[in-house]
C-alpha cells in the first residue's frame, strides 16, 4: 500500500479532523484565558476608575468575539469545508415546440475542484415546471464514464435531487468536468416561462445561463433576474436584475438570451424570465 492510499484510510481522516478541531479549540480557550488573566490583573493593579474599567471590558469583549468568529471560520473553511467548489458552470435551456405543448431540455456543463478527499458524487437539483398528467422526464450524463443517479420523485419543496457519480474518488485539489442533461415535457399545462441556475450551497466562480428558442418563437419582454433562496423555507424571491444579451443564429434559426455572473452567491439563482409573443399553445 502506497503512502497516498494509506492516508486515505478512515482512521487517518478521523485523526486529521480531530487534530484540527483540537487545535482550534485550544487556540480559542487559550486566548480567552489570556484575556481573562489580563483583565483581572489590570482591574486589581492599575484601574481605579469604573468608567475606564467598563471601557476595557467592552474592548476585550469584542476581542474575544473576534477570536471566536475567527475560530469558527477556521473550522468551517479548513476543518469542515464543502466537498467541492464550482469553478465554471455553463447552463443551457433549449425550448422546443412539440405538437400542442413545449419540451424543455436543460444541459449543464461544469468544472469543479475538490475541497476534500474522497469526493465521488456531484449534486444536481431539478425543479419540475409543469403540471402535466403525463410527466415525461429524462436525465442522463453527457460524459460516458459518469453515471447520473436520480431520486426520480420530487421532495416536498418540488425539487428532484440527482447526483453525478464520477466512477472514481477525487482528492483535495483535484479538478474534473461533468456534463448532464434533463428533459421536461408537459402535455397538459403551459410550463413556467423562466430559467434559472446557480451554485446552490456550493461556492462558485463563473456562471453562464442561456435560454435558446426557435426564431419563430422569439419571446418578448425578456428579463434577467436574481432569485434568493431562504435556507429555512426554501422559498425563492426576486432580489435583483441582470443585463441580458441577445444572440441570434440565422443559420440554425435560433435565438439565445444570455446572462453571465462572476462569483455568484450561495443560495442564489440567476437566469431569465420571458413572455411568449402569442398566447401559449395548448
Amino acid at each position: 500500500m502506497d503512502a497516498n492510499k494509506l492516508l486515505e484510510l478512515p482512521l487517518f481522516h478521523f485523526l486529521r479532523n480531530a487534530t484540527a478541531t483540537i487545535k482550534a479549540a485550544a487556540f480559542l480557550l487559550t486566548s480567552m484565558a489570556a484575556v481573562g488573566v489580563l483583565l483581572v490583573y489590570l482591574a486589581t493593579s492599575y484601574i481605579e476608575s469604573r468608567t475606564a474599567l467598563a471601557v476595557i471590558v467592552v474592548i476585550l469583549f469584542f476581542i474575544i468575539l473576534s477570536v471566536a468568529l475567527g475560530c469558527w471560520c477556521y473550522i468551517r473553511l479548513f476543518c469542515d469545508p464543502d466537498q467541492y467548489e464550482i469553478t465554471e458552470a455553463d447552463c443551457l435551456l433549449i425550448v422546443e415546440p412539440l405538437g400542442n405543448h413545449h419540451r424543455y431540455t436543460n444541459e449543464r456543463e461544469q468544472k469543479i475542484r475538490a475541497r476534500r478527499n474522497n469526493v465521488r458524487l456531484i449534486e444536481s437539483r431539478a425543479r419540475w415546471t409543469g403540471q402535466g398528467s403525463r410527466i415525461r422526464f429524462k436525465a442522463g450524463s453527457l460524459v460516458d464514464k459518469h453515471v447520473l443517479l436520480s431520486g426520480r420523485r420530487p421532495e416536498e419543496d418540488g425539487i428532484t435531487h440527482q447526483w453525478i457519480y464520477l466512477g472514481r474518488p477525487l482528492s483535495k485539489g483535484d479538478q474534473t468536468s461533468i456534463a448532464f442533461y434533463q428533459t421536461f415535457e408537459d402535455n397538459a399545462e403551459p410550463m413556467h416561462t423562466f430559467y434559472r441556475e446557480g451554485g446552490g450551497r456550493y461556492r462558485a466562480s463563473n456562471l453562464r445561463v442561456t435560454a435558446r428558442f426557435g426564431i419563430d418563437e422569439d419571446p418578448i419582454n425578456v428579463e434577467g433576474l436574481i432569485w434568493s433562496t431562504s435556507r429555512n423555507s426554501r422559498q425563492r424571491r426576486e432580489v435583483g436584475r441582470l443585463e441580458v444579451h441577445r444572440k441570434a443564429n440565422p443559420i440554425a434559426r435560433t435565438v439565445d438570451y444570455i446572462v453571465t455572473v462572476r462569483r455568484p452567491r450561495k443560495y442564489h439563482s440567476y437566469g431569465v424570465r420571458w413572455e411568449w409573443p402569442t398566447r401559449e399553445r395548448r
